[in-house]
């Protein structure tokens, strides 16, 4: 039987997915922490902006952040894996760079025996004083794991304004054409570049925004229908549907299922 374990500290800098026998899809999504993951057993494929990678047993990822990326499956009926997501404040810690770009396929001994240690206390519910040893262990050896072409990306001031008002009216219905005439361009240019920057549809972009949302209004114990309202789905039950398909757990499983890591 799958299960999914999600664990985030107190002030929320670092959260923990631990998956054990997962065979569902994760449609493309971004992240605005930083993750670093391994997958324990089994196989899948991760898609990162266009490149495609079969991750097996042991094999390291790390997602940038607000990277676009999906989960598909390979013939094995269903995998473990761990994520760690690392808030890029957190990350100042640790590294004194304001921005920094890290491969997405990793090879280093001590991220994956740390991540193996981590996926088995918390899965099995053991060990849980180690943990803050397993996580500190893996973000001072993400050192040898930066991508030091560090690409900067400068964005066009109205795909700037767009942006904005995607990740701050989340409630508001908005089209796609009222976007294009905010940045004044023509549908197909505004969806053609805004794709291009951001590795995601306008719509995509939209509901990822209003799921991180829910994301957090559940874990503040909030009503499903009440969540459903403050970020801009029609109902409960497209919300429900929509989380699912995205987390691979109900809204109510996940808000009965974090647990609290004490860092």
């Amino acid at each position: 039987m799958s299960k999914i374990k999600y664990y985030k500290s107190i002030d929320k800098a670092i959260s923990i997915v631990c998956g054990h026998g997962v065979s569902k899809k994760f449609p493309v999504h971004r992240h605005l922490s930083l993750s670093v993951g391994m997958v324990v057993s089994g196989s899948r494929i991760l898609t990162i902006n266009q490149s495609k990678y079969v991750v097996a047993e042991g094999d390291i990822f790390i997602i940038n952040s607000e990277e676009p990326h999906s989960i598909s499956e390979t013939n094995d009926a269903g995998h473990d894996y761990i994520v760690l997501s690392i808030s890029l404040e957190y990350l100042k810690k640790f590294y004194t760079q304001d921005r920094l770009y890290f491969f997405n396929i990793v090879e280093n001994a001590v991220i994956a025996e740390n991540l193996s240690l981590l996926f088995n206390s918390l899965i099995n519910d053991k060990e849980i004083e180690n943990v803050n040893f397993y996580i500190e262990e893996i973000i001072r050896s993400l050192q040898f794991c930066i991508d030091a072409r560090n690409v900067i990306n400068h964005e066009d001031d109205r795909l700037k304004r767009i942006r904005y008002i995607l990740d701050n009216q989340i409630d508001v219905p908005i089209s796609l054409e009222e976007l294009a005439d905010k940045a004044f361009l023509s549908m197909f240019h505004f969806s053609r570049l805004f794709k291009k920057l951001t590795g995601l549809a306008p719509h995509q972009y939209l509901l990822d925004n209003r799921l991180r949302a829910a994301r957090n209004l559940l874990e503040r114990k909030m009503s499903i229908a009440d969540i459903a309202i403050m970020t801009g789905f029609y109902d409960s039950s497209h919300f429900v549907r929509h989380f699912t398909k995205y987390y691979g757990v109900s809204p109510l499983d996940f808000q009965k299922g974090t647990n609290i890591l004490h860092l």
